[in-house]
């Protein structure tokens, strides 16, 4: 298994909860993106800027998929029927969200993260 992340973050949005942080690294938010073959779901989200954001992904799928974005240095991996949690803080912008497993981008494996200020 494999795992890596550095900034960002999120697809079938089952949760996204606010809770009051008091700057000390608590998580504000927390999303569940559901990966599938060959889909997000859902494959556009949205998060608020420089907030740590729990993002969940949970491979609902029979192979391996990501959770890709390139700009943010963020890759979230789960294994076929397995789901991985990590904490993202992302700056305002719009990123591409892709699955970065070899074919799957090309099949259909992509969405946007806004993230909003």
């Amino acid at each position: 298994m494999r795992h890596r992340t550095a900034l960002a973050v999120p697809l079938t949005v089952l949760a996204l909860a606010g809770c009051g942080g008091d700057g000390s690294g608590d998580v504000a938010e927390s999303l569940t993106i559901v990966g599938t073959e060959f889909a997000f779901d859902p494959a556009d989200v949205s998060i608020a800027a420089d907030t740590p954001t729990e993002v969940t992904l949970d491979n609902q799928g029979v192979v391996e998929h990501d959770w890709t974005i390139d700009e943010l240095g963020v890759e979230i991996y789960a294994d076929a029927g397995e789901s991985t949690t990590d904490t993202v803080t992302a700056p305002a912008g719009t990123y591409e969200v892709y699955c970065s497993i070899p074919g799957h981008r090309d099949a259909g494996m992509v969405g946007e993260l806004t993230v909003r200020d």
